[in-house]
């Protein structure tokens, strides 16, 4: 591949836009229209926002035309290589992947979520809406929390790293919250949290609460949110059964119907498990080094990717 037809995508082929990106290349064409879109009227607004001494326009310009800085901030989050690799691939200085990374992955996320039925999901309203359709068709939702890795804390002390250590995965992390149907269509991503944050916390104190529980919608989810019905007013929730002491002196039959349930209940929520691989894909959400105030916008914007219509 010519250093040159990489920053301009139109030059690529199927394939090495496929590779580069995790897209087709009708996908990312939608994602040139829409980001770019956004991207015009946010620089226009951030330009007039306030009294200026030169004309619009002015200043210092991109080296990099659109299309190509998009590709970039596409590949970092797939690829999660360093912004002075970018740089050398790119023809360009680590100054510009960081401000096209900065600027451009906050509009990936502001896309939104596609649903399985083509809906935008950009409000708590589509959301909600989202789960009535599944309550009224007696299907399911599933909620599952995952990590992302991060550098241990070098400011605030041991309670800055206190409150980023996950004693259950023994490192550094930030966390989020999974929604998704039945089927493992991917609903909604939770902001980032800190990493000693517990999973039930995390939901219970997060955007989709109300979604929840005015759809009346089921939900299943594992042992880390047992309570959930209660504590969040659902209608229905499905969580295993506790794994009896040693010397549990319960009926065997008891033991085994327990067994099976929790069997059952894992073979239905393994969908949300393949939507966090999904998500997964883009490698950035292995290992996150950029600033952690960041993380919400990057998870979201792999949300945005992960589910783009064919």
């Amino acid at each position: 591949m010519a250093a040159a037809s990489i920053t301009r995508p139109s030059l690529l082929t199927e394939r090495q836009v496929r590779e580069l990106t995790g897209l087709t290349r009708s996908q990312y064409a939608r994602l040139i229209a829409e980001v770019g879109a956004a991207w015009e009227a946010e620089r226009d607004a951030r330009l007039s926002a306030r009294p200026r001494q030169r004309a619009l326009g002015a200043g210092r310009k991109h080296v990099l035309p659109f299309a190509g800085r998009l590709l970039l901030a596409v590949m970092y989050l797939r690829w999660n290589v360093t912004m002075r690799f970018l740089a050398e691939v790119f023809g360009t200085d680590k100054d510009m992947v960081q401000r096209a990374v900065r600027e451009l992955t906050p509009l990936i996320a502001a896309r939104g979520i596609t649903a399985p039925d083509g809906t935008r999901l950009g409000d708590d309203a589509a959301l909600t809406e989202q789960l009535r359709v599944l309550s009224r068709a007696e299907r399911a939702a599933l909620i599952d929390g995952t990590f992302v890795p991060i550098p241990r804390p070098g400011k605030g002390g041991w309670d800055a790293q206190k409150a980023q250590y996950s004693t259950h995965r023994h490192r550094h992390v930030n966390t989020f919250q999974t929604l998704t149907d039945d089927l493992g269509g991917l609903l909604w991503v939770g902001d980032a949290r800190d990493g000693a944050t517990h999973d039930l916390t995390a939901i219970a104190t997060s955007a989709a609460v109300g979604a929840l529980a005015e759809s009346e919608v089921t939900v299943l989810a594992d042992k880390a949110y047992i309570g959930i019905k209660a504590k969040l007013g659902l209608a229905a929730a499905f969580t295993p059964y506790r794994r009896g002491r040693k010397n549990d002196s319960r009926p065997e039959p008891v033991r085994d119907a327990e067994g099976e349930f929790n069997t059952e209940l894992a073979r239905q929520r393994i969908h949300v498990e393949h939507a966090i691989r999904r998500l997964k894909t883009n490698k950035i959400l292995h290992g996150y080094r950029r600033r952690r105030h960041t993380l919400t916008d990057t998870i979201r914007a792999c949300a945005t990717l992960a589910t783009l219509p064919a």
